[in-house]
C-alpha cells in the first residue's frame, strides 16, 4: 500500500524535523505539508486550517492515509486566539475529514502543559494523570486533547494523542527555553549583553530533543493505538538552574545571572517529569539524545549560524 502523509504546521520547528526524518528512514512515503508559510524545501503548500473549504480540497486531492496535526499557536497569546487556533481549527480539520468519509490515522500533537499543576506524589506522571492546566495555552491544548478523544469515541476517527514535553534541539525559537539561554550566552560571548536574564531558577522540566520526537511520531504512525494518549519525554527532571550550569560547562562562559521579576511567574509549575513506559512498550521507541548533547548541538548551531 502506498502511504500518503499530510502534515499541518509543516514549516514549524517540529514539522521540519519530522519531514527530514520520514524522508531519511521511510523514503517511499509521499509527504505533503500545509502551513500558512510556504517552504518548498519541505514540500509544503500554503493553507489555513480556518478555511474549511480549502482544507477539504487538499484532503480530497491528496487523499492521505496518515495525518500529523502540528499546526497551532505555541507562544503566549490571548485565550481567544489560543482557542481559535488550537481548538476550533482542529475541530474544522476533523469535520473536514468526516465530510469526506475518509479515516486516515491521525496524530494530534499535544503538550505536557495540559497536565498543569502537579503534586509531588504524582510524579512521574503517566497518561492517566488528571488535567489541571494553568494559563491560556495549557487550557487550549487540554481542550484540543479532549476534542480528539471525543472524535475518536463518537465518530471512530483513528486519532492518536501525542503529549510532547519541553522541546530542545537545533533551530528552536530563540524565545523558548533552552534556546533563550543559548541565545543570551552567545550575546554575552560577543559582548552584546552583560548579564543572563532569567525568571525562576528552581522549577524543573522534562526535556526531549526534537529529533527524538520525530522518531516517536514515526513509531506512532504505524504502531500507536487510536484513541490512546502517549507521553513523549526524556524522563529526566532538569532544573532551569541546571541548564545554565550545563551551558557554562559547554561554552566555558561563567556569566552574571540576573533574576528579572517580570519573568518570575508565581503560578509557574514547580516540577514535572514523565513516565513514558506506555509508548516504549507499544512502539519500542525510546529517547536516544541526552539533554546535554541537545545543548551542545544547539550551541554549535548558533555559533555556526554567524
Amino acid at each position: 500500500m502506498a502511504y500518503r502523509l499530510l502534515i499541518s504546521g509543516a514549516s514549524g520547528f517540529v514539522g521540519k524535523f519530522i519531514i527530514r526524518h520520514i524522508k531519511k528512514y521511510l523514503p517511499n512515503i509521499k509527504i505533503l505539508g500545509i502551513d500558512k508559510i510556504i517552504n518548498n524545501k519541505y514540500d509544503t503548500v500554503k493553507a489555513d486550517l480556518s478555511n474549511a473549504d480549502e482544507i477539504i480540497c487538499i484532503l480530497k486531492d491528496f487523499s492521505p492515509t496518515h495525518i500529523i496535526h502540528l499546526a497551532g499557536l505555541v507562544q503566549n497569546d490571548s485565550l481567544k486566539n489560543q482557542f481559535e487556533s488550537n481548538f476550533f481549527n482542529t475541530d474544522k480539520l476533523y469535520q473536514s475529514i468526516l465530510s469526506l468519509q475518509i479515516f486516515p490515522i491521525t496524530i494530534q500533537a499535544g503538550s505536557a502543559s495540559i497536565y498543569g499543576f502537579i503534586k509531588n506524589e504524582e510524579l512521574p506522571i503517566n497518561e492517566n494523570q488528571p488535567l489541571r492546566p494553568v494559563g491560556a495555552y495549557g487550557l487550549s491544548k487540554a481542550s484540543q486533547d479532549m476534542l480528539s478523544e471525543f472524535y475518536y469515541r463518537k465518530n471512530m476517527l483513528p486519532i492518536i494523542r501525542a503529549r510532547i514535553f519541553n522541546l530542545a534541539g537545533p533551530e528552536q525559537n530563540k524565545y523558548l527555553v533552552p534556546m533563550t539561554f543559548i541565545d543570551q550566552f552567545h550575546k554575552f560571548k560577543n559582548g552584546q549583553i552583560k548579564t543572563i536574564k532569567t525568571g525562576n531558577l528552581e522549577p524543573t522540566r522534562d526535556f526531549i530533543d526534537v529529533r527524538d520526537v520525530a522518531c516517536a511520531f514515526e513509531k506512532l504512525l504505524f504502531k500507536g493505538i487510536p484513541g490512546e494518549a502517549y507521553n513523549i519525554a526524556g524522563e529526566t527532571e532538569i532544573s532551569i538552574k541546571s541548564i545554565i550550569n550545563y551551558l557554562s560547562d559547554i561554552t566555558g562562559i561563567v556569566p552574571n545571572i540576573e533574576i528579572v521579576q517580570e519573568r518570575v511567574n508565581k503560578f509557574d509549575i514547580k516540577k514535572i517529569y514523565a513516565d513514558c513506559s506506555k509508548i516504549k512498550k507499544q512502539t519500542n521507541w525510546k529517547p536516544k539524545i541526552k539533554f546535554k548533547q541537545s545543548l551542545i548541538d544547539m550551541w554549535e548551531y548558533v555559533i555556526n549560524r554567524d
